[in-house]
């Protein structure tokens, strides 16, 4: 496996941020290691990351860097508290640093700045071309690992706080690679080779750091935040030993970013945040609106979404107002109570492969061809919107970029690929061949009869429209869905399942357009909806229509090996370890869910287990069926299938 960690021992991790500023005052006032570590305890990580240097540049230790900004507020030394604390613990410690978003040295060093033209008011970046990476951050990262010994660095601020620099030294490096000068038009042609060109600049400066760092250090362990996740698709060039993603609003992120992560073949986690504040309090948005802590089943439903993907998970603590290195005793109580509660969890997923059903495509190519002017605020709505309406269907479902989707493709009983029109010729011809030897795919966006083709989708398309509201049916109901654009198609060979409706009658000013069609290509089939399906249920989440991609999928019939019929509360997770399936259910909201029931063609099992939780199961196997009822799940539960014997192959043979 590329990449490096501690080992399977090493899974649950404490962040602690201050991003130190210039209006403390007491920054590390409190330095009792002894205390510290008492307190530490209380929730037992078995690494810690804690503060180095923020957003705003000044360093919470005392950097004899030339270049160096000290935070004025500095009175103690935090950072070796924390180490000190650490080694009686006996646990890593990790440096949060803030890398292109560096205040203090965007004052101090004009020559370093970033020349911002595509962004309004004075945002202080930096350019990675400029000297800042060889004359201050690997000297000071080198400074905290010979200061402090340093196990690892969690670097923030390359990918979601990047902005695209248009200085000389970029300009000149984008001529020689390109022959051309950069665009500030986002609806420019030639704006996909810019924004590649930016990301690739992202990938030199860190591995520049990485490469200086390992030659003196080769032990100490690199990630930076993002590199790696949902927003960051493609073949992984960066140097780091494993992916990290600071998930700061909701638990859809950390049900997106493991979904993802899990699937690079590197060690990763998520960064949940154990606070959070509601953005619109008060209509007086000059109120003070203060952080609150999640409450401990929050935060257990989190990180369940992590642990069952067989990821690591870390939590980051909010010291605020806390600025002298203290921790709240309360609240690492409740992290160890997290801890106890995902133990033996992670012990049961710990060495499980993963089991393959349905997947949503992550174009790395369509990605970075949108005309975004950063290289985080990508439109993945659609993305989103497919990823969610599947786990609401009871679907174990993974996203994958191509990269990683192409060599593994026919594993998959049902993909699907939401509004991606710009995709590579190899993913295109992927999808293809994945149908033709019996695949099913799902695709959905107005451009996708010219990129896949009229003949495979088994359409004729009839021109388009843009900026139109119509109606979906299914099930004797019609749910309205605005799409940017539709194209209107006619089946060819395939056949429609449902007309495009102008009104919510499902019997009256039907055009003469399919809404959804469906056709047997090969030994396969391909679904096709000429608009955007999926954007929608990222922001609204009506059962209509998960209604309307049931029923598609039906007409797919994909050969699911295990079938969950599931309240849309509830995800699964699959998991395979020793010969067992694990059916991992997990509840996404605080009320218990209803009835689940669960379907799998096998031989007779040794044994069904339900673990973690009192569900008042009944199964029974009958004619090489399994058939198992639950009566609810709490927060989550896993159903272990144990064959008679693990050398008959297991489940499903």
């Amino acid at each position: 496996m590329p990449g490096r960690w501690y080992g399977d021992d090493i899974w649950y991790g404490l962040h602690y941020d201050l991003h130190a500023n210039p209006n403390d005052t007491d920054l590390g006032a409190h330095d009792d290691p002894r205390e510290l570590a008492a307190t530490l305890r209380l929730m037992n990580p078995q690494w810690v990351q804690t503060d180095c240097k923020g957003g705003a540049g000044l360093t919470s230790w005392r950097s004899q860097v030339k270049s160096a900004s000290v935070a004025p507020g500095l009175v103690g030394d935090a950072l070796r508290t924390w180490r000190d604390a650490t080694r009686q613990l006996g646990t890593p410690l990790h440096a949060h640093y803030m890398s292109l978003w560096d205040g203090a040295a965007w004052e101090q060093h004009s020559e370093w700045r970033a020349d911002l033209r595509l962004v309004d008011g004075e945002t202080k970046r930096l350019c990675p071309r400029s000297g800042y990476v060889d004359e201050l951050v690997i000297p000071q990262m080198l400074e905290a690992i010979e200061m402090y010994g340093v196990d690892g660095f969690w670097v923030d601020g390359e990918s979601w706080a990047f902005q695209f620099c248009y200085c000389d030294a970029c300009t000149k490096a984008y001529f020689e690679a390109t022959g051309n000068k950069p665009t500030v038009d986002v609806n420019d042609p030639s704006w996909p080779a810019w924004v590649n060109f930016q990301h690739d600049s992202v990938v030199a400066f860190t591995n520049h750091y990485i490469e200086a760092v390992h030659a003196v250090y080769p032990e100490v362990l690199f990630t930076c935040d993002y590199a790696g996740s949902l927003r960051d698709p493609g073949e992984p060039r960066l140097k780091t030993d494993w992916l990290s993603s600071d998930v700061w609003r909701d638990l859809d992120d950390v049900r997106q970013e493991a979904r993802f992560m899990s699937t690079r073949d590197m060690p990763w986690d998520v960064m949940i945040w154990a606070f959070d504040r509601q953005p619109f309090l008060r209509a007086d948005h000059s109120k003070p609106n203060p952080y609150n802590w999640r409450t401990l089943g929050e935060l257990q439903r989190q990180g369940v979404q992590t642990i069952c993907q067989n990821g690591n998970l870390q939590v980051y603590e909010n010291p605020s107002p806390l600025r002298d290195a203290r921790l709240v005793p309360w609240r690492m109580g409740l992290l160890g109570q997290l801890g106890e509660f995902l133990a033996p969890r992670r012990a049961m997923v710990v060495g499980s492969d993963p089991v393959r059903q349905a997947v949503v495509l992550n174009s790395e190519v369509h990605l970075r061809s949108q005309p975004v002017k950063d290289l985080f605020s990508y439109d993945i709505s659609p993305l989103r919107g497919a990823l969610y309406n599947l786990l609401d269907q009871s679907l174990c479902t993974d996203i994958l970029d191509e990269w990683a989707l192409i060599p593994i493709i026919d594993q998959y009983q049902l993909v699907v690929v939401p509004e991606q029109v710009r995709l590579s010729d190899a993913m295109a011809d992927a999808l293809r061949a994945y149908v033709r030897y019996g695949g099913r795919l799902l695709v959905s966006g107005a451009g996708m009869v010219e990129r896949l083709g009229a003949d495979f989708l088994g359409v004729e398309a009839y021109g388009q429209v843009d900026d139109k509201v119509y109606y979906l049916a299914a099930g004797g109901q019609s749910i309205a869905v605005w799409s940017a654009s539709w194209r209107h198609v006619k089946a060819t060979t395939a056949r429609t399942l449902s007309p495009l409706l102008e009104s919510p009658l499902l019997d009256d000013r039907a055009t003469p357009y399919a809404a959804a069609t469906v056709q047997g290509y090969g030994a396969g089939k391909v679904a096709y909806v000429p608009g955007d399906l999926f954007k929608l249920y990222d922001s609204d989440r009506r059962p209509m229509l998960r209604s309307v991609v049931g029923e598609i999928i039906s007409a797919l019939a994909p050969r699911l090996d295990v079938v969950v019929d599931a309240p849309a509360s509830i995800d699964v997770v699959l998991r395979k370890k020793e010969g067992a399936l694990q059916i991992h259910l997990l509840n996404k909201v605080e009320q218990p869910s209803g009835a689940v029931a669960v379907r799998l063609r096998m031989p007779q099992p040794a044994e069904v287990e339900c673990a973690f939780e009192k569900a008042g199961i009944h199964w029974c196997w009958d004619a090489g069926e399994l058939a198992i009822e639950l009566e609810r799940v709490a927060v989550h539960l896993a159903l272990v299938i144990t064959p008679q014997c693990c050398c008959e192959g297991g489940y499903g043979h």
